[in-house]
């Protein structure tokens, strides 16, 4: 147990259902068995900035952040500006694109995220009078607007500075779904000062080859890949290999950027065109809300075989993770970079994952090299691979595709991964 050095890990949120969380978790249990000193910054807007950027906090349990960690925590509630304040006070779900616009005259106003918190000065001399002279700081994003605190704080604690990226900041593609607007003022504003943070940094990490390689070379020597692991612990004595129903399962946010092809529903309308629809089940789980989704569904006459559903917890998805006939993943858009975590636990879960056009890059490539299902680029292809499962579900054959042994990555492994490359540094 290292009782020397200070572990300070300024997050963008604690609580809620979002894989982020997920990680936050696997990270702070791993500090916790190997260092004495832990302070987990929360800093905390005001509700309305989770509903804006998807974290629904109603299920905060007894497992939550805030409760199994709560003497760690340090929460600051950040001083407003007068566009955050507007910006905070009207965005909830309902009205988010009319306040889309504060994003972009915030990043020109002020020159950083809206979500860049201010009167800093109390957390900084609560960390000095912990009087430990060697730590880390550690910042999750995004949103980066944290980031300039874990800079000032790394600066006068004379701790390192350690960076992890989940998404790219002003390297790499635009977030999804996201304004392409602010994603060029970001560029514009923040590109120099993210090029000083990283050759300040010690430490860098990202969930991808790809996003590591979006970073200029000079300091690719010092950014490492620590990817997304499986946010369930599969018991695979419970993966049914014959469902009883034949069950496309989608797992996760769904974004319009990915409906803009539609050669998955063109295949599947021609699918069960001669089956029994009864035994046919095609499960949207978090996508409720999407109503562009519920537009394509109803124009392709796949409304009745189809259940979308709010955000699922952990607890809620194993039964459909089980009885998965096979996995679907859609393509988001022309980014080839993006590698989410339903890849980890389409894996962990040994279905066949089928991607309808492939994006030509990160998922397109973990499927092919671990031997994982199909990748198609058409309605027949796809088609085809719908029918090749289809004939071994009437026949009653094991649907489980048996992995390499290194394929399943859990969230404890990256997790102990991340300190053995901080105690290197």
């Amino acid at each position: 147990m290292n009782n020397t050095h200070c572990i300070v890990l300024l997050l963008p949120h604690i609580d809620g259902n979002r894989t982020s969380i997920e990680r936050f978790k696997s990270f702070i249990y791993a500090f916790k068995l190997h260092y004495q000193h832990i302070k987990i910054i929360n800093f905390q807007f005001p509700p309305s900035a989770n509903l804006f950027l998807g974290v629904d906090e109603s299920d905060v349990d007894d497992k939550s952040i805030s409760n199994v960690y709560k003497n760690y925590l340090i929460t600051i509630k950040p001083n407003l500006n007068r566009i955050q304040s507007v910006f905070f006070k009207l965005a909830n779900a309902k009205n988010r694109k009319y306040v889309k616009p504060l994003l972009w005259l915030h990043q020109i106003v002020y020159g950083n995220d809206i979500f860049t918190p201010t009167n800093t000065q109390s957390l900084l001399d609560s960390l000095k009078s912990l009087q430990i002279k060697n730590g880390y700081i550690i910042a999750c994003g995004g949103p980066f607007g944290i980031w300039a605190i874990a800079d000032n704080l790394a600066r006068n604690l004379n701790y390192k500075l350690v960076l992890d990226y989940r998404d790219p900041y002003t390297f790499g593609f635009a977030p999804i779904d996201g304004s392409v607007l602010v994603h060029k003022l970001k560029k514009f504003f923040k590109r120099n000062y993210e090029l000083k943070l990283l050759e300040k940094a010690n430490l860098i990490t990202t969930v991808s080859i790809s996003l590591k390689n979006f970073f200029p070379k000079k300091n690719q020597n010092k950014i490492f890949v620590l990817p997304n692991g499986s946010n369930i612990n599969v018991n695979e004595g419970l993966i049914n290999p014959t469902p009883t129903n034949f069950n496309i399962v989608y797992a996760g946010t769904l974004y319009n950027i990915q409906l803009n092809n539609l050669v998955f529903f063109e295949a599947l309308k021609i699918f069960i065109s001669d089956k029994n629809t009864s035994t046919i089940n095609l499960f949207f789980l978090g996508a409720g809300g999407n109503l562009k989704l519920q537009k394509i569904l109803h124009s392709y006459n796949l409304t009745a075989i189809t259940t979308i559903t709010p955000r699922q917890t952990k607890v809620q998805m194993l039964n459909y993770m089980c009885n998965a006939s096979c996995f679907l993943h859609l393509k988001y858009g022309a980014n080839s970079g993006v590698i989410t975590s339903k890849q980890a636990e389409y894996l962990a879960f040994k279905k066949a994952i089928l991607l309808p056009v492939s994006d030509y890059g990160d998922l397109a490539e973990s499927i092919t090299t671990n031997k994982a299902g199909k990748v198609c680029n058409s309605v027949n292809q796809t088609l085809a691979f719908l029918n090749s499962l289809w004939l071994k579900h009437i026949n009653k054959e094991s649907l489980i595709v048996e992995r390499p042994a290194n394929t399943i990555v859990t969230r404890e492994t990256v997790a102990n991964n991340f300190i053995q490359l901080i105690t290197s540094i």
